[in-house]
């Protein structure tokens, strides 16, 4: 298994921080269908990310804010290549009730050799689909770490023309914070994040909801929502003893 220590900032420090993310592994599209009877379902695709822009984009986040929280402290970036170690800690993170104990041992012996103190887990997390909407919240289906909800059923306003069509594009960020003492393995803290955003069809040249966003405006949506969500819920849990 290959686990490397990617990255490191920082000076003479009081603490060294180990920052491990793959909630970026994958992308789940949910497609939303509604059935005769009024019956909701939702249909689910996983695809393979190959490369590690997302989890790039969490470990930056992370390392701004512990550096805010101990500006003389150091971080490291541990990156894992293993296939199967990948899709074995994808479904401990989200299953509710794990403690990620069988996923945790190869990336605590990899930071207890780089002298690592607290080590940050950054994984998905699954949850209720819910995407925010300006007056509401509408979904269906479970989905674990980042995702596109598509749906066609509903009219939803574009925000900056009040343009009105049928379906938005959703993109959301479900995702598990956890705090990890290496000399005990013992976890210290933990957050689950869900964020969210919307977009309607009429942003779409071809009022297609998928469409309602280009490949980069998407990477821009998640770049935030996974920026928001550390910036947000990381603070509090670094002042747990």
């Amino acid at each position: 298994m290959l686990i490397t220590a990617l990255s490191t900032w920082g000076l003479a420090h009081a603490e060294t921080w180990g920052v491990a993310s793959f909630v970026g592994t994958s992308l789940t599209v949910v497609t939303h269908r509604a059935q005769v009877g009024s019956n909701l379902s939702a249909g689910q695709q996983t695809y393979e990310v190959t490369d590690d822009a997302f989890d790039a984009i969490a470990f930056e986040a992370a390392e701004r804010v512990l550096l805010r929280h101990d500006p003389n402290g150091q971080v490291i970036r541990f990156a894992i290549r293993d296939a199967a170690w990948q899709a074995a800690a994808r479904s401990a993170a989200i299953a509710e009730d794990s403690t990620l104990d069988k996923v945790l041992a190869p990336i605590l012996a990899s930071a207890r050799k780089a002298a690592v103190t607290r080590l940050l887990l950054v994984v998905p997390a699954l949850m209720d689909v819910r995407i925010d909407l300006r007056h509401t919240a509408i979904g269906s289906g479970r989905a674990a770490g980042l995702g596109l909800y598509i749906d066609s059923s509903v009219e939803v306003t574009r925000r900056d023309t009040g343009e009105l069509a049928r379906g938005f594009l959703g993109v959301f960020a479900h995702y598990r914070i956890a705090v990890i003492d290496v000399a005990t393995s013992r976890q210290l803290a933990e957050a689950r994040v869900r964020k969210t955003s919307s977009f309607s069809a009429a942003r779409a040249p071809d009022k297609t909801p998928l469409n309602a966003l280009s490949s980069e405006q998407k990477m821009i949506v998640f770049r935030d929502l996974l920026s928001s969500g550390l910036y947000g819920e990381l603070p509090p849990l670094l002042t747990r003893p």
